[in-house]
């Protein structure tokens, strides 16, 4: 069973985060070093990460808390199996086999299944045989590795094509690169390390659980978009604070609604430092701004909840409103047309859009808009007394 320890190392190469109690060496011990006794088979069958036989595979089952620790384990396999003899190869070791006829050598290796991920062309190569074209790969950990070796090599421009955000907006973009640089912990990091990964049972989000500096825990969450994994946010600690979120924004919205300001900004501020790039709780401290009547602050606060999320409808509204209220019209336009392209038929956001047009003199657009708006929504009020106002 996959265990954590904040301080202890594993207790054989003194490197790696101790994560299961080997049952050979009676030692706690890392992945990694796991990996490097189990392929010998030799582990007791009672062990959960012992090699299991399959009858229907020349390679045994094994069991790992991540791809990047599966590969690891097979390719140390690989590099053993190919000299053990194989009662299917007529008692020949793979190697000798494929170098005396590669074409047979194939159509047996042909004849089984391998689990995703299965390094192929590793194999190939170690057998000197041609290699397969490899399709590009899309997994979370390779995500997740790229993304933070790019913040060791202090690469802040690099980050964000990882992320969910593909809005073309360079000032959101470079709001992005800020917020990102400016997390304590990354601009720590000088080594990083998966401990466990996994996709969660929607198919559509994803958690790749690192240790940085040896040392500090740190998870990344990721979605799944049209165009692959995409990182949605990172955590300062381990998965569990994941399933905290949820609950710690009802709080902080209750403390909001119940006027308990010194409350709400106790809880975003110890939010945050767990939930650094967190859209949603920025977006609360630009409410938080908003109720403390603050407004320079929250249009801050409710841009970077939206260069955190480019398509996040509650703060490009809200920054929307506080522009239309203060007469920015040109910016209050540009808010609420973002959403209007991927809300065509929200009446809220066509009667603000018409109230920006409206405030720029363009009367007849805007009330083609408030005339749609009360189609969708006859009871919208602000809609009517726009239309009255602008007879």
């Amino acid at each position: 069973m996959l265990r954590f320890r904040k301080s202890d190392r594993c207790r054989i190469c003194r490197d790696e985060r101790a994560l299961r109690t080997c049952s050979r060496r009676k030692k706690d011990i890392g992945w990694r070093c796991c990996n490097e006794l189990r392929i010998d088979r030799r582990c007791p069958s009672e062990c959960d990460y012992a090699l299991k036989e399959d009858e229907n595979s020349p390679m045994p089952a094994f069991r790992a808390d991540s791809v990047t620790e599966f590969v690891h384990a097979i390719k140390l396999f690989l590099d053993l199996w190919i000299s053990i003899p194989q009662s299917t190869l007529a008692g020949k070791t793979p190697a000798a086999v494929a170098a005396e006829d590669e074409k047979r050598f194939l159509e047996w290796l042909a004849g089984y299944q391998y689990p995703l991920h299965f390094p192929m062309n590793y194999l190939l190569n170690k057998l000197g045989l041609q290699k397969y074209p490899e399709p590009e790969t899309d997994d979370p950990e390779d995500i997740a590795r790229d993304y933070l070796n790019a913040v060791i090599a202090m690469d802040w421009q690099a980050l964000r094509q990882y992320s969910i955000n593909q809005d073309t907006d360079e000032d959101l973009a470079q709001r992005y690169t800020e917020i990102i640089q400016n997390i304590p912990l990354l601009k720590r990091t000088n080594h990083h390390n998966i401990i466990h990964a996994g996709i969660a049972d929607d198919g559509v989000t994803a958690m790749v659980y690192m240790e940085i500096n040896r040392r500090y825990d740190w998870t990344l969450i990721f979605g799944k978009q049209d165009e692959g994994w995409r990182l949605r946010h990172q955590i300062n600690g381990t998965p569990k604070l994941f399933y905290e979120l949820n609950k710690r924004h009802g709080q902080i919205a209750q403390y909001l609604s119940e006027g308990k300001d010194a409350q709400a900004w106790e809880a975003l501020q110890e939010s945050l430092s767990l939930y650094p790039d967190s859209a949603d709780l920025y977006y609360y401290l630009g409410i938080y701004w908003q109720i403390v009547k603050q407004l320079d602050k929250a249009k801050i606060a409710f841009f970077d909840s939206i260069a955190l999320d480019n398509d996040f409808y509650a703060p490009i509204f809200s920054l929307g409103s506080i522009n239309l209220a203060q007469e920015e019209l040109d910016e209050a336009e540009y808010w609420f047309a973002k959403l209007y392209d991927k809300n065509a038929e929200d009446p809220l956001v066509l009667n603000n859009l018409g109230a920006a047009y409206a405030g720029q003199g363009r009367i007849d657009e805007a009330k083609e808009l408030w005339q749609k708006a009360l189609k969708i929504d006859p009871n919208l009020e602000p809609a009517k007394r726009n239309l009255e106002r602008h007879k």
